[in-house]
């Protein structure tokens, strides 16, 4: 078996920037697992179209203007207030909306 490094000079070559049906080269830290290659996707969502793509469990999106990676949180940084008042997503929609984003907390 090949490792990643060498199928990847041997089968791709770098592009200028990361669109849906192009594929990222994703290396961990040392010692934190082997690095893959994943595909980007897009998904739809509040009609805007997110690129991402998902490596060790985590979802990471591209900014397209940028052509800068994130890791993908939760929003963990609202106001106490916002959480207090929560009462829960409006519709089905919107449940489908965060699931699709965020995944399905498996």
């Amino acid at each position: 078996r090949w490792s990643v490094r060498v199928r990847t000079a041997l089968k791709w070559s770098a592009a200028p920037s990361l669109h849906v049906g192009s594929y990222a080269y994703c290396t961990p830290l040392a010692h934190q697992g082997a690095a893959e290659i994943v595909p980007v996707q897009s998904l739809e969502n509040a009609g805007k179209t997110i690129l991402y793509f998902d490596f060790q469990r985590q979802r990471f999106e591209l900014n397209e203007e940028t052509q800068e990676v994130k890791e993908l949180h939760c929003p963990i940084d609202l106001p106490l207030k916002e959480y207090v008042n929560w009462r829960g997503m409006p519709d089905l929609d919107a449940v489908k909306m965060a699931v699709d984003r965020y995944g399905n907390n498996s």
